[in-house]
């Protein structure tokens, strides 16, 4: 009409006024020269005419774009959400589907999260809603907000309850159970399996084979992770039974993938590794990048615990590669864990400190517990092991303080760390301190590894205090405990009940037993254990007059210790290293 300006007029006008300019790429493309005008002009549009304007171009796009819908889909999701547009669910459930794939987690989250809204104001399906409460909790887990994942799979189970769907509300009763089964700052066993028994008596009822499958491997997770090996093993074992009789592979790689870390526990090396293997086949069929790389991790875990340092650090360089490829913090931290603790083993104490290092920090910024406590333990230790005590104690501390707010449950392996560091340095009332009354327990991650780190406190503090018998006592239930499970940290436990043994004045099995140790670790590469049993050895050998066998293990000792000093110089350790008294007498 003759009251309207010529479009471009208008766009002439705007950029005399500095509004706008054009695009340098051409093709008649303005821009805006601040977000603030921008925001300022979209802010001065009436909501009507804005959602007007959304649903015209979005329909615009849609058309333009009918051939790559998918690759366009955030951009129309976010104009039919504008519009207020019930085509929004669609292109953003398109639009969160393609962020997951890229583990774009965040993104994700935003895309379903509006995809939920739209399809309950919408009145959608049962089915749909019971899909997109699913997606959109999962993103929440990946993201590491498992306190929204929990009361979205509430509403949800809330829900299914409210309009007599029981298929949806089984599905929320298992994402609520996961929740609680796995590390995570709502792990709670016993709520895990109170949750996963409801659900499995509702999956009967329904006949619903396919989820009697995934409840059966999350009560397996649940055992797992509360230590209780011979009961996962039994839920894991019916879980694959039912998936092999269905037809959903991924639920089959899934079951595969922890049954393999139960068969690990057991101390069955081989047949964790043949149950992993079968699920990274899988994996690799269905182009699941994140599960390829958590099932190299799997088998590096039972290659690890069977003493094989060197295949399971190939397997955990391909998995880190994985993990770095698709941007999976996650899985780059986990993968540092395990490459940390090898490289600790083996003397190679450089690599040691930047994997834990790296590790924590991927740990704290993806919300992985495992990493923000566990590795908080480990790099502690390795810094006291290097003469650092100072460091190692802050780090320990830090584990606490971490350990108090998300994981109280896990409040021992901090403060055994805290009475072994300040053993190793000799000060006997600051152990005494933090050790208080009780004998510490054992926690229930399902690695042999923490379960020495914790336990040694007790032997160490019981042999500090002279108490040879109790020493013994601990360091042989200890051995029952992770024997089966474990090659590596055998000879340092070995190592605790030789000292008990001597201080009972029974020398001779005290060497012999020294001996066993040195032999373990001098077949797996432990070269951090086998210098500090050489170093008993010698002591012991030169108590029993052996002088020549005093020297020749003293010897060896010093040979692992100057090496292992040689590794810390880039961290400017070396010194706090060799000034360590042990390290000391050696050097003579």
């Amino acid at each position: 009409g003759d009251d309207y300006t010529p479009y471009y007029d208008h766009l002439a006008l705007l950029v005399r006024s500095g509004l706008l300019r054009p695009e340098e790429t051409g093709g008649g493309k303005y821009i805006f020269r601040h977000a603030l005008i921008q925001e300022a002009a979209y802010g001065s549009i009436l909501l009507k005419r804005r959602r007007q304007l959304h649903l015209r171009a979005a329909e615009t796009l849609e058309k333009v774009y009918a051939g790559r819908i998918e690759e366009f889909a955030g951009l129309l999701a976010g104009h039919f959400h504008s519009a207020g547009d019930a085509r929004s669910v669609l292109y953003d459930t398109l639009a969160g589907d393609s962020a997951a794939r890229l583990y774009a987690n965040a993104e994700a989250v935003e895309h379903y999260g509006r995809a939920l809204e739209a399809a309950q104001g919408a009145g959608a399906e049962p089915a749909q809603l019971s899909e997109l409460f699913g997606k959109f909790g999962e993103a929440l887990e990946q993201c590491g907000r498992h306190d929204r994942a929990l009361q979205n799979y509430l509403e949800m189970e809330t829900l299914g309850r409210k309009q007599g769907q029981p298929a949806m509300e089984l599905s929320a009763l298992m994402s609520r159970a996961k929740v609680y089964s796995t590390f995570t700052s709502l792990h709670d066993p016993a709520l895990a399996e109170a949750t996963l028994q409801q659900a499995l008596e509702l999956a009967r009822s329904l006949g619903d084979q396919s989820a009697q499958a995934r409840l059966h491997w999350n009560l397996l997770l649940t055992d797992l992770f509360s230590k209780r090996l011979p009961q996962a093993a039994e839920h894991g074992r019916a879980a694959l039974d039912l998936a092999r009789a269905g037809p959903d592979r991924e639920l089959l790689a899934f079951i595969l993938n922890d049954l393999a870390r139960v068969h690990s526990g057991l101390g069955e090396f081989e047949q964790a590794c043949a149950t992993v293997q079968e699920a990274r086949a899988l994996w690799m069929e269905l182009d699941n990048q994140a599960m390829l790389a958590d099932s190299l991790g799997v088998e590096a875990e039972a290659r690890h615990a069977d003493g094989d340092y060197e295949r399971m650090l190939e397997l955990m360089r391909q998995a880190l590669q994985i993990n770095e490829r698709t941007g999976n913090l996650w899985g780059q931290s986990y993968a540092r864990i395990l490459m940390g603790l090898a490289h600790f083993d083996r003397g190679e104490a450089d690599l040691a400190l930047e994997m834990a290092a790296e590790g924590i920090r991927l740990g704290d910024q993806c919300g992985l517990l495992a990493s923000s406590i566990g590795v908080r333990c480990d790099l502690a230790w390795m810094y006291g092991q290097y003469g650092a005590f100072g460091k190692g104690l802050a780090l320990a501390q830090e584990a606490l303080e971490i350990l108090e707010v998300k994981q109280p449950a896990w409040r021992a392996l901090a403060v055994a760390m805290q009475v072994r560091l300040h053993l190793l340095h000799g000060d006997m009332a600051s152990a005494e301190s933090a050790a208080g009354s009780a004998q510490l327990e054992p926690i229930p991650i399902p690695y042999p590894h923490y379960t020495i780190l914790l336990s040694m406190a007790n032997i160490e503090l019981a042999l500090a205090r002279h108490e040879y018998e109790k020493g013994l006592l601990f360091a042989d239930d200890l051995l029952n405990q992770v024997s089966a499970a474990t090659r590596p940290g055998i000879a340092e436990i070995l190592c605790g009940k030789a000292a008990a043994l001597a201080g009972l004045a029974k020398l001779r099995v005290a060497r012999e037993i020294l001996e066993q140790a040195d032999a373990i670790a001098a077949r797996l590469g432990a070269e951090q254990d086998r210098w500090r049993v050489l170093a008993a050895e010698a002591g012991l050998a030169a108590q029993m007059g052996d002088r020549a066998q005093a020297e020749h293990c003293r010897a060896a000792a010093l040979a692992i210790v100057l090496k292992i000093a040689g590794r810390l110089e880039g961290a400017g350790l070396n010194e706090f290293f060799l000034s360590r008294p042990e390290v000391r007498a050696l050097i003579g």
